[in-house]
């Protein structure tokens, strides 16, 4: 009972598992339904994954990071704002060539805080909502 009850879905979940059926119904995509996925997660087992495979998984998630910061910086500064941030994470020092790729996001951030308190409250409500989604 225990196993199941980590699998079971939240309200506000369900929307966008929903979409995610739809959208695959529309474009003639797998559609993957969530007993398959429990089956499938249940018969992992991470003991047997090499060392490499945990590399590989963090490769592709930097490279999906580095797609979404395509769309906050542009394509050339993607990389650069990536870079960016783990080092000023890790408290490094960061060049200004790479630096110079995160002013587009620091900008946007600078715009919201000329626009005033009602602006900075949306970017909060906005962050809390992205923390949970992430």
């Amino acid at each position: 009972m225990m196993k199941w009850q980590q699998w079971q879905i939240r309200p506000q979940e369900q929307n966008v598992h929903n979409m995610d059926f739809i959208r695959a119904i529309q474009n003639d995509q797998e559609v993957i339904l969530d007993s398959e996925l429990k089956e499938m997660f249940d018969s992992l087992d991470l003991d047997e994954l090499d060392e490499d495979a945990f590399d590989r998984i963090e490769k592709r998630v930097s490279q999906r990071e580095i797609a979404m910061y395509t769309y906050l910086v542009g394509r050339q500064n993607a990389l650069k704002a990536k870079i960016y941030v783990e080092k000023v994470t890790a408290g490094q020092t960061v060049p200004s060539s790479i630096a110079n790729g995160y002013v587009p996001a620091i900008e946007l951030i600078h715009d919201i805080v000329k626009a005033g308190p009602a602006y900075i409250n949306l970017l909060k409500n906005l962050h809390k909502r992205a923390k949970k989604a992430s």
